[in-house]
């Protein structure tokens, strides 16, 4: 069923299906009298202008989607993962490990491009559009995180890089990249976690709100299948707030924003990060997961107001202590599940996408890790 909603047909069925109904209505008014006729009259002729609506915006997506494909970067390939068809890019000097960056939440690989474009001076980097995102195909598989860091590394395997893998990944891409490197210890040297989604948000968030539903659903999804996300004032992803990526991403960033305001992008989206939700046992989470790995942490370093701003509301005063403990614990997480973590504070104030707007720091902390990879690397976390 999602995999009808999300493809090309259904826009115009659903436009179809309502113009037929307000032609169909307004025959019926013309046979009727008095309020009837009226009724009739003012039901089909809104029906009618409906569908005309809708029909208009199909065809405004449809040739959005034509406008998209015609972006998809040089260089990067299709590459196939039992059903899916995965879209790769890498590039840089080979004769080390090979960098797989993983962008956040489950989007395209394409919003760490500035990233990728400066390691690859120095580094093998890889971008990977996961199935449903960027230029790859739409997901037919359940998004299940098994599902999704299996077909990563299958995906940059394929395309050529058979070197050791070292993820990078960026907020929920960061919780990725944890579990792809205990998923596979003899290939995963090391791995870079960039403001990582701990898995205790998980925890948070099937407390307070529920993991939610896996099939396609809300305001957004259906208003995308015609072509309102294309409108740059309707799409909250367009707001340009403190320390947002809009202006690091640049030219690139209004087709990122197109690509993952697609029905297949959200649908994709929905399901993988409540799959994700749901099974907290798929998920490292405990000192010890990922054993002596050498892993920096990069978080974002903010205030106790700010933390406290974040705080759900009407919690109370023992549930609001818990709560605080839960936070603080954030932070930590992933440098305590080995016993070669790093952990790196940024700027005071830039964000979770400093990866993004100080890509000096950034940059430096990645290459001076990968570099300490040559020699040992420090036995305790930095605090």
């Amino acid at each position: 069923m999602t995999s009808f909603l999300v493809g090309p047909l259904f826009p115009w069925l659903a436009a179809a299906t309502v113009l037929l109904m307000g032609g169909l209505t307004l025959h019926r008014s013309w046979r009727g009298m008095g309020w009837r006729r009226a009724g009739l009259g003012g039901l089909g002729a809104v029906l009618t202008l409906a569908g005309l609506a809708l029909a208009a915006g199909a065809l405004a997506m449809a040739n959005a989607a034509s406008d998209l494909e015609a972006a998809r970067p040089a260089g990067g390939r299709l590459i196939n993962v039992g059903s899916e068809r995965l879209f790769v890019l890498c590039e840089g000097p080979r004769g080390g490990p090979t960098l797989l960056l993983v962008s956040g939440a489950y989007s395209s690989g394409w919003f760490l491009a500035p990233l990728h474009k400066a390691l690859r001076e120095t580094h093998r980097s890889c971008l990977v559009d996961r199935p449903g995102t960027g230029w790859a195909d739409a997901a037919h598989t359940p998004r299940k995180l098994e599902t999704i860091i299996s077909e990563l590394m299958q995906a940059v395997t394929s395309a050529g890089e058979t070197s050791r893998i070292v993820p990078v990944g960026h907020s929920v891409g960061g919780l990725v990249a944890a579990n792809l490197a205990q998923a596979y210890p003899d290939r995963v040297p090391a791995a870079i976690l960039l403001d990582p989604t701990p898995p205790s948000w998980f925890v948070e968030q099937q407390s307070l709100y529920g993991c939610g539903p896996t099939a396609p659903g809300g305001l957004a999804f259906w208003a995308s299948m015609f072509g309102l996300g294309l409108v740059p004032s309707l799409n909250p992803m367009n707001a340009d707030t403190p320390g947002s990526p809009n202006r690091a991403l640049g030219a690139l960033y209004p087709t990122l924003v197109n690509l993952e305001s697609r029905p297949r992008s959200l649908a994709a989206q929905r399901e993988a990060l409540s799959l994700i939700c749901q099974n907290g046992l798929a998920l490292a989470r405990a000192p010890g997961a990922l054993g002596d790995l050498p892993v920096l942490m990069i978080v974002q370093d903010q205030s106790a107001a700010e933390i406290g701003k974040q705080a759900p509301k009407g919690l109370t005063p023992r549930e609001l202590q818990n709560w605080q403990l839960l936070r603080a614990q954030w932070t930590r997480d992933y440098v305590g599940f080995t016993s070669r973590g790093i952990l790196m504070k940024a700027r005071p104030g830039a964000g979770h996408y400093f990866v993004l707007t100080e890509p000096a720091f950034t940059l430096a902390a990645i290459r001076g890790f990968l570099a300490a990879q040559r020699g040992q690397l420090p036995a305790t976390v930095n605090r």
